[in-house]
């Protein structure tokens, strides 16, 4: 309902926009965040576990959130975010933020149903060295998390499934679409009344 939500008229913070990242990253599966997923006892027994009680919703189609990711990869191999690219080929996919006065460089992204990171660069009062562009510090940063110890890049831990290996890296979604034709008239009606100036846009008879 607010069209200028896409030019950062509401503000949103890292957890925010990492929580959006993750439901892309999900298939569409959107889940609350968390800082405490398990909780044992002395003994070993499991008091508390989150992925018992954190399901998920599915927020958007998951065509829609792997059609996404497909787009977004290529703001990393061929876009704003080459500076995000990732270690061993890892496919991953992100999006760069950039405000004027160097006051907000942004880097969101992940691996598919892995990981996600956000990183914010910058500072009120603008004027913040290297957040001219969220390809830059922000993207560095992104990457050097995934592709260190605590990235775990490779290790599944959540209990999401993987993308089997043998699917194309270049697409998530179906290979081939649908392609619906609409039938063109063979003939073509011509009015030769008032107004027909041939420029259209009017009722009869106004210019």
């Amino acid at each position: 309902p607010y069209l200028t939500l896409t030019l950062g008229a509401i503000e949103s913070s890292p957890l925010e926009m990492a929580t959006v990242a993750a439901t892309i990253a999900d298939s569409g599966v959107h889940h609350d965040p968390y800082f405490v997923q398990r909780v044992t006892d002395a003994t070993g027994r499991v008091i508390f576990d989150e992925a018992t009680t954190n399901s998920g919703t599915q927020a958007i189609s998951e065509s829609a959130a792997n059609c996404e990711m497909d787009v977004l990869r290529g703001v990393i191999t061929h876009g704003t975010g080459g500076n995000a690219r990732l270690a061993g080929g890892h496919i991953a996919f992100g999006k760069t933020g950039t405000t004027d006065a160097r006051a907000n460089a942004w880097f969101i992204g992940g691996t598919p149903h892995q990981l996600v990171a956000a990183v914010w660069h910058g500072a009120i009062s603008g004027n913040v060295p290297g957040a001219g562009f969220g390809g830059n510090v922000a993207a560095r940063l992104w990457a050097r998390f995934m592709n260190s110890p605590g990235g775990r890049i490779g290790v599944d831990q959540t209990g999401w499934t993987r993308i089997a290996p043998d699917r194309p890296p270049s697409l998530f979604g179906p290979s081939t679409p649908t392609v619906v034709v609409n039938p063109i008239p063979t003939t073509a009606t011509t009015s030769s009344g008032p107004g027909n100036s041939g420029h259209g846009g009017g009722p009869p008879g106004k210019k």
